[in-house]
């Protein structure tokens, strides 16, 4: 009796632990579906709004390149304020900037959206990084090559400054950001007033 009891407990556990192994098994793999669609669909929530942020901070540095950099104007403000805080913005504005960018490029890889969209939104936090660090590169590249071979080393070359990640910073990553923007805007609008 007392073995046909326990041999009875021992199959309701056996029938349990199966039981519940192939419920676990079965909301593991759909926890990992839902954990998946959950990142895509936070990353979607995210990325627009990162998108739109960076594109308002990206107008700040211009009005602060254009405007508050000026002799004029930033003349006044010195002279007014008796601070210049000119560069502190810039550098502020800049570096938000650049993590707002590389926010952008994460999230945007992350992001389960139309093919097209999801690569101007890589290449608008791409660009948005590449500005930064080309011109972080050209001032490292060209302090390294001054205190490696003199500091008449950049006139001897005849070139007088450092030119790859000059132009990258001033030219080809701010063109890349442009579009990238102007793609993102375009095919958001349309997909909106597709739905």
């Amino acid at each position: 009796m007392i073995h046909n009891v326990l041999y009875s407990l021992l199959n309701v556990k056996y029938i349990l632990h199966q039981s519940i192994l192939t419920r676990y098994g079965r909301t593991v793999s759909m926890f990992t579906t839902d954990r998946v669609k959950w990142r895509g669909e936070m990353a979607n929530r995210f990325v627009i709004s990162i998108f739109w942020a960076l594109f308002g901070v990206f107008i700040l540095l211009a009005t602060v390149m254009q405007l508050l950099m000026g002799p004029p104007l930033r003349q006044l403000i010195n002279d007014s304020l008796g601070i210049n805080f000119a560069p502190a913005l810039f550098f502020a504005s800049g570096s938000l900037f650049f993590v707002l960018g590389l926010t952008l490029l994460i999230l945007a890889i992350k992001a389960d959206t139309d093919k097209i969209l999801k690569r101007f939104l890589i290449l608008t936090g791409a660009a948005a990084v590449g500005i930064f660090a080309s011109i972080l590169l050209h001032n490292l590249v060209y302090g390294a090559f001054t205190q490696l071979f003199g500091e008449d080393f950049w006139e001897r070359t005849g070139i007088g400054d450092e030119p790859f990640f000059f132009i990258m910073a001033i030219f080809i990553c701010p063109i890349a950001y442009l579009v990238g923007t102007v793609g993102s805007i375009v095919l958001m609008f349309r997909r909106r007033k597709h739905e």
